[in-house]
């Protein structure tokens, strides 16, 4: 179940998101990492992680799929935004 909420009935809304960021700041200082983890993420922490690399380093794709990829671009007529004809093992 999943309920939705106008958090600004209860507070102003600046309020409550300074709030909710001062919580999320906290619960991520104080935590402590369990098992073999030597850190503690909070709910999509590592999502926002992985968007931040994929953004700055791209994302890696298998080289099947990187043909399919090229193959498609010539049958739809669409440009690819890598050279198609390289080899995606040297590059």
């Amino acid at each position: 179940m999943l309920w939705l909420m106008d958090a600004g009935l209860f507070a102003p809304v600046a309020e409550v998101r300074s709030t909710v960021t001062d919580m999320s700041n906290l619960a991520a200082r104080e935590m402590i990492p369990v098992g073999n983890h030597d850190e503690v993420l909070l709910p999509g922490g590592g999502e926002h992680r992985l968007e931040n690399t994929y953004r700055a380093d791209g994302i890696k794709i298998g080289i099947e799929a990187l043909q399919r990829l090229s193959e498609l671009s010539e049958t739809w007529d669409v440009e690819v935004p890598w050279d198609a004809q390289a080899d995606p093992i040297s590059s």
